[in-house]
């Protein structure tokens, strides 16, 4: 395989290992802990879902809110039930953070009708954002970047990808992202100046015909380290005030909506409302037309929702 032209140097932390499913979720804690403390992106290949949650403890540790991307057909939460699993793990995050202490946690790519209306609700009343795959297909895909520029940890399950099997009857997926856009997502993730952790979970070690899918995973870390060097020092690593601001004011609804422009990369932000205030979330340029035409768009609609 060509070596990456980021010139990233590669450590590899071999495999978690325990007496017990509670000694891996510690051993892999305190490692990404560890790792992110000094600043060093972390990768964590294999494992099931659920492992999201003490990849995510580190934010328990900064006392900073979470910012989550889960890329999956599923929502993995059970209403009525309180069993902590691969397929529940969503429950266990939330109990473990509450809902106050989650800044953002967005699903990307779930596919309608392997979900119901109980967990959409879930998400709606906790005002998480839902993304559905028809949202981020084809030329979609570059909605992705948006929303991963926004991340601190990346969570993609294996079987978000079409043709992939779903663990644990092994069926394939009828539809999902393509391998391309597979890859195209991790080289969202490594570009993006704020994710400290990305995680590839229920990789199938092989097809039952005995195909082997490492060589698409092997892809998928590989467009990780490129985008690495394809960062751009962008917010929050530099300040939003560097860039250049549009103001937009909306007299239908006596708002005045504030936007950050990067012209080297068309990179943009939005202030939006927070509970006590306001923080800048990354936008697309459609946002700022859709301000231009005197509407607000969806995306402030959605956190002055979430402030009040």
């Amino acid at each position: 395989m060509r070596a990456v032209s980021s010139g990233e140097k590669i450590a590899d932390f071999g495999n978690v290992k325990g007496n017990s499913l509670n000694d891996r979720y510690f051993a892999v804690n305190e490692i990404v802990t560890f790792l992110e403390q000094r600043g060093v992106a972390v990768l964590v290949l294999g494992g099931s879902q659920d492992l999201t949650v003490p990849v995510c403890g580190f934010f328990h540790k900064k006392e900073k809110r979470l910012n989550l991307a889960v890329v999956d057909a599923f929502i993995d939460f059970h209403p009525r039930n309180e069993d902590f699993s691969d397929s529940a793990f969503l429950n266990k995050l939330v109990a473990d953070f509450g809902t106050k202490n989650i800044e953002d946690l967005n699903i990307l790519g779930c596919q309608t009708y392997y979900c119901s209306d109980e967990q959409e609700r879930f998400l709606t009343n906790n005002h998480f954002r839902l993304i559905r795959l028809k949202d981020l297909r084809d030329e979609k895909i570059s909605s992705v970047e948006v929303l991963l520029r926004q991340a601190e940890v990346m969570s993609f399950d294996f079987s978000a990808i079409k043709g992939q099997p779903v663990l644990p009857e092994q069926n394939l997926m009828p539809n999902g992202f393509s391998e391309q856009e597979a890859c195209r997502i991790f080289w969202y993730a490594g570009a993006s100046d704020g994710l400290k952790v990305a995680g590839i979970f229920n990789f199938p070690l092989s097809y039952k015909d005995g195909s082997n899918q490492g060589p698409l995973a092997a892809q998928m870390c590989w467009h990780f380290l490129e985008g690495r060097g394809a960062r751009s020092g962008d917010y929050p690593v530099r300040s939003y005030q560097d860039y250049e601001l549009k103001v937009v004011y909306i007299d239908e609804f006596d708002a005045t909506l504030k936007f950050y422009h990067n012209p080297e990369n068309n990179r943009w932000w939005l202030m939006v409302p927070s509970e006590g205030g306001e923080r800048v979330v990354s936008c697309e340029e459609t946002d700022y037309q859709t301000a231009m035409d005197k509407e607000l768009p969806a995306l402030w609609w959605h956190f002055f929702i979430k402030g009040s």
